[in-house]
């Protein structure tokens, strides 16, 4: 809508997120790149910036992170997966739970390889860890690229620096994953300037 719009100069993202699931960090940004064909776009840190919402806001032409602010993340995590072993009783109760153990022995009656991937009452077999493995190396390979494309940040860095670390506010902009430490009102006043309106007469 935003990127339609004649009467709408930039868009602001306003984020505070620790991140989510691979699918739609991928959709928002590409959405984010789309729309910066043609606004301006500023990506506001408000709090967290972080994987999944770094991921979604990285293609902004410029992000600004709140002081208090936490930037990165830059990996791809599947799971949780539980295994238990020797385990006899598991208490679900209202007030409490826990797992006390000796020896059990739970299985699914499935079809196709490692359907029941991610039972708690089994060890991950070699293979599945190597498949699952592979997929989450191929979308890390893709985000890592994404962000060295629209931060002027190399792969190696990424990969061997950077890594998956959350950085304050100051270290995300001298490390290049962000461009600047502001509080929000002067965030705002900078997306307005960025897309060549006038911040005190912008809504």
């Amino acid at each position: 809508k935003a990127r339609l719009d004649n009467n709408i100069k930039g868009v602001l993202l306003y984020i505070d997120s620790p991140g989510g699931a691979l699918s739609p960090s991928v959709e928002l940004a590409m959405a984010v790149k789309r729309l910066k064909e043609s606004k301006k776009v500023l990506a506001y840190a408000a709090g967290n910036m972080a994987s999944g919402s770094y991921y979604a806001g990285v293609n902004a032409d410029t992000i600004v992170a709140n002081p208090g602010a936490f930037i990165g993340s830059i990996g791809v995590i599947m799971g949780p997966f539980a295994h238990y072993s020797g385990v006899t009783q598991i208490d679900n109760g209202i007030l409490s739970g826990g797992v006390s153990a000796d020896s059990i022995e739970q299985f699914y009656l499935t079809q196709g390889t490692g359907k029941d991937f991610g039972n708690a009452f089994r060890e991950m077999t070699d293979e599945e860890r190597a498949v699952y493995t592979s997929d989450i190396a191929r979308e890390y390979d893709v985000f890592v690229q994404w962000v060295a494309d629209e931060r002027g940040i190399s792969t190696e860095t990424i990969r061997n620096e950077l890594g998956a670390y959350l950085y304050d506010a100051q270290t995300a902009v001298d490390k290049h994953l962000a461009d600047a430490v502001m509080g929000r009102d002067e965030a705002f006043r900078q997306a307005a300037t960025d897309s060549g309106v006038d911040p005190g007469d912008t809504r």
